[in-house]
């Protein structure tokens, strides 16, 4: 970690540690703790809230392009980010429907071609039955990848938009100490044509449209976890999953020099739920995954399993969020091998290993200020590629009253390839810095 990251760290969290006195609510933390003289009244429907929102942001950007300093395309600029959002929620005692839609809009003041448009909508809901729960999840958004994306197209002239669409389907069994969990998800990827710059015979750069649909892809999962409560406070559990990944492109013709590679593979893991007196929540667990590929081109991936989510509540004004995740990602990067032939191969996927940590501290009731560090590893399968990206984020939330509030902070991002010296590979390498200043309106 930088000592820059180390330095602001430490400050932060001797600020924060002022009030070990107060009592803290069972798994209550600085985000999500009501504020009567600050939260919105939203519009009552019957046995549901509506809670529109309307947050707009101004933002500078030192690196839109997400690339070196010394690339020709290299610029920074000014952008707005509107983003309004409304959530219904039910205030039934047992059970709950939730839904939403919200949008991300960016206009750029120069740089009109990186302008996008964002949307997402959703539903959830649960029933809460005697000794069993079951809720469910759907949920359809239009994206576009971050230019800083390992998969974006250095040639692009604009972001990739891609269609994700998600359902999800969990049941939790628990009539005593003895618990066991069922859960489904599936995801629908498909991703949208765009336009690159090509040179053509003559050596004269023009734009022409390229298809995007090698990256179609479908993810499923399934879980079952079950486990033994040992104490009110701490459970154990074992958890097998099983994933899939299918590209929905079959024929070799349509995919622009690689063929993608369905895939499968599962995860055996061990670990503990703790809630230690709403103090400390969360969970940890380490297990084993294995990865098969349908074509011979690729040997199977196995290996350790790491991962845990734990909130600690060190004071009752501020939280301490530790993230742990490995997961594994669709790729259309190309790279090299250890042994030809070939010597150029497709990345059959990306293995990320992700760390975090995040602090929120409560200055006043109305004030809120976050610190949040990141750094992520992701491993190129099937080629010798690694790239280690780090991020920091410092932000502050002022709420004046119910209706409205202000939000400020510096953003930082920087990627780090073993193939940035390579000639033959477009890599990104880079360090981005972001400044941001917003107003949010609501209802």
């Amino acid at each position: 970690m930088k000592p820059w990251v180390k330095l602001l760290t430490s400050i932060f969290v001797v600020c924060a540690s002022g009030t070990l006195a107060h009592a803290q609510e069972r798994g209550e933390t600085v985000r999500d703790r009501a504020r009567p003289d600050y939260d919105p009244d939203g519009i009552r429907l019957g046995a549901f809230g509506v809670f529109p929102k309307l947050g707009v942001d101004v933002v500078y950007d030192d690196n839109i392009r997400a690339v070196e300093k010394d690339s020709p395309v290299y610029r920074d600029d000014t952008f707005f980010f509107i983003k309004p959002e409304v959530k219904i929620e039910s205030d039934w005692s047992r059970h709950e429907l939730n839904a939403g839609a919200l949008a991300r809009i960016a206009r750029y003041d120069e740089s009109d071609n990186l302008d996008f448009e964002d949307y997402e909508v959703w539903v959830d809901g649960g029933l809460n039955m005697r000794d069993s729960k079951l809720t469910a999840k759907a949920r359809s958004s239009r994206l576009n990848e971050p230019l800083s994306s390992p998969n974006f197209r250095p040639n692009a002239l604009s972001p990739t938009r891609y269609d994700k669409n998600d359902l999800g389907l969990r049941y939790r069994f628990a009539p005593n100490r003895f618990f066991a969990q069922l859960q489904l998800d599936w995801t629908r990827l498909d991703f949208k044509p765009q336009t690159v710059i090509i040179l053509d015979e003559a050596g004269n750069p023009r734009g022409t449209e390229v298809s995007n649909d090698d990256r179609d892809r479908d993810l499923t999962q399934i879980r079952l976890r079950t486990g033994y409560k040992v104490s009110p406070g701490a459970g154990v559990f074992v958890e097998g999953r099983y994933f899939d990944i299918d590209y929905r492109i079959k024929d070799p013709d349509q995919i622009r020099n690689r063929i993608l590679q369905d895939q499968d593979g599962y995860d055996l893991v061990v670990g503990s739920e703790l809630d230690l007196s709403g103090v400390t929540v969360g969970e940890f667990y380490v297990g084993y995954r294995n990865i098969d590929y349908a074509s011979r081109r690729f040997e199977s991936q196995d290996g350790l399993l790491i991962g845990a989510s734990i909130d600690w509540n060190i004071t009752r004004l501020t939280t301490i969020t530790l993230g742990v995740d490995q997961r594994l990602r669709g790729s259309t990067v190309d790279g090299i091998n250890d042994s030809p032939p070939p010597p150029t191969i497709a990345s059959s996927g990306i293995q990320e290993l992700l760390f975090s940590l995040a602090a929120d501290h409560e200055l006043r009731r109305n004030i809120i200020l976050t610190l949040e560090l990141q750094s992520r590893n992701e491993d190129f399968l099937n080629i010798t590629r690694e790239d280690d990206v780090f991020s920091a984020r410092f932000g502050a939330e002022y709420s004046l009253n119910r209706r409205w509030g202000i939000n400020a902070g510096y953003i930082y991002q920087e990627r780090d390839s073993n193939y940035k010296n390579s000639p033959d590979f477009n890599v990104q390498t880079f360090e981005i810095n972001r400044l941001y200043l917003g107003v949010v309106g609501k209802i």
